[in-house]
């Protein structure tokens, strides 16, 4: 007989024929609840009117349900009878859909060799595939790197990944634009076994990206939103994983990635001590997210960097992986010690109240004697030269250069001039030894003298000028030598 549910939690008992509406019996026929029976083929005419043996299975979802009996074969003769088998009955029309003899009896009564019609089957078991299994679920980047699925934070697609049994890979597939992946069926050739240990593997993580923290979500629930994948001794990203029996799908097992961000110190200056050429640097480490990536700097920290400029280079994260910065280490020579031995320089004025102290030797006159060399002897000349002019007027550019260059001159002579080795020693000592500033000057040869400029400097460039008649040179010369020479008319040191 059969039932349908009524909607309310119970069941309808067919009635005539029909139940809910379906079935195709005779109706009237007084053989069964209401006059008629739903499943109404169940004989054998003309011989048997009944002839279920009484064992059936109904597998849920199919159209029909199968019950043993006796001459299942619904033809009329005597090669059908005496037989067993099962017979197919439609749900819902109560029709026959087919039969199936499963022995052929002799019509004998031959004990110990046929059945005949109410011993030759037993009960009837439905042989079904075991409920598949699926695995997945999402491969995520972690933005906050906690290394458990927030609302804000996207999953990856195109990712590669692939599902290992036993060290052979039996199924890969792509992650969706959602990120999401599955393994079943459809990509596991035999399917997803029961009871089976796997391991489901990145193909590579993403360029750029690192691995989250495992199983950081120790709430209710927490292992469906929180990252299952290590890094593997291989340097494979994984999750190892036991299946369950049949039918036990699971959509736990998520991978959380994130973006490596490396940051580098700002560039680091050293300076080299006397007699040195490297210097041990030890700079800053860069910063690198997420917190525990591994990095590594070259040359590294507490390396010796030599004079100059070197770069270095910091990577975190290995090949497709990997993001690099770069900042340098610059290390500046010794700093010599400035030679400061000086000679006591008098004023112009000085030497004009002082003719008759003159030192022996020649000093050069610009303009004078096609600018050689004059003896100091020639007491009119350097008289003239001293004052600037006889009248008292202001002094031309060049009457100035002269007035200052003759004093500077007869101060080199009066210590012996310029082969003498206290004068020689004085050359090589900075302007500013002798307390002097001015701005940088840059003379036509784009040269530059500052008050580090060496003194010898100084009077090489005066050479250069004089020989080559740069009178605008020689103006801005003619400041540092007034620096140099003062104004005191005692005598008094500059």
């Amino acid at each position: 007989m059969r039932a349908a549910s009524n909607g309310s939690g119970g069941f309808t008992l067919e009635s005539n024929g029909r139940v809910s509406g379906q079935g195709t019996a005779p109706q009237a026929t007084n053989e069964g609840p209401g006059g008629g029976e739903f499943y109404f083929n169940d004989n054998s005419p003309p011989f048997s009117d009944e002839v279920s043996l009484g064992a059936l299975t109904q597998i849920p979802g199919h159209p029909n349900v199968i019950v043993n009996s006796y001459d299942p074969i619904p033809i009329p003769s005597l090669n059908t009878l005496f037989d067993g088998g099962t017979i197919w009955h439609n749900n819902n029309t109560g029709a026959r859909s087919k039969s199936y003899r499963i022995y052929d009896g002799t019509r004998t009564n031959n004990p110990g060799v046929d059945f005949g019609k109410a011993n030759g089957l037993g009960d009837i078991v439905a042989l079904c595939d075991p409920a598949p299994i699926e695995l997945g679920n999402r491969v995520w980047n972690d933005l906050d790197c906690d290394g458990i699925q927030d609302a804000n934070e996207p999953g990856l697609s195109g990712v590669g990944v692939q599902l290992i049994k036993g060290g052979q890979v039996v199924g890969t597939t792509t992650t969706s634009a959602t990120g999401m992946y599955y393994f079943n069926a459809a990509n596991v050739t035999g399917g997803v076994l029961p009871n089976m240990d796997y391991q489901i593997c990145l193909t590579a993580l993403p360029a750029g990206f690192a691995l989250s923290p495992k199983d950081a979500d120790s709430s209710t629930n927490g292992d469906a939103r929180d990252s299952d994948a290590m890094l593997l001794a291989d340097g494979k990203v994984c999750i190892t994983l036991t299946t369950g029996g049949a039918g036990a799908t699971n959509h736990s097992y998520d991978f959380g990635v994130n973006a490596i961000t490396l940051a580098c110190p700002p560039n680091q200056t050293a300076a080299a001590a006397a007699g040195q050429s490297t210097v041990v640097v030890n700079y800053p480490a860069p910063t690198v997210k997420p917190t525990g990536t591994p990095f590594t700097c070259t040359p590294a920290s507490g390396s010796a960097f030599p004079v100059g400029v070197t770069t270095v280079t910091c990577t975190a994260g290995s090949g497709a992986t990997a993001v690099s910065c770069s900042f340098t280490v610059t290390v500046t020579s010794p700093t010599p010690t400035a030679k400061c031995d000086t000679l006591c320089y008098r004023s112009a004025g000085y030497w004009l109240l002082n003719l008759d102290k003159l030192p022996n030797g020649t000093v050069v006159i610009y303009g004078v004697n096609n600018n050689s060399g004059i003896s100091t002897n020639k007491f009119r000349s350097i008289q003239s030269a001293l004052q600037g002019n006889a009248f008292g007027a202001p002094l031309n550019a060049r009457q100035k250069f002269n007035r200052e260059y003759v004093a500077a001159q007869l101060n080199i002579l009066h210590y012996g001039g310029p082969g003498a080795p206290t004068v020689f020693n004085t050359m090589w000592a900075n302007l500013s030894c002798y307390q002097i500033d001015f701005a940088p000057i840059t003379l036509a040869t784009g040269a530059v003298l500052t008050r580090d400029s060496m003194v010898k400097e100084l009077y090489m460039h005066i050479t250069a000028a004089i020989q080559s008649r740069n009178d605008a040179d020689l103006a801005k010369l003619t400041t540092v030598l007034e620096l140099l020479n003062g104004t005191n008319l005692l005598g008094f040191c500059n």
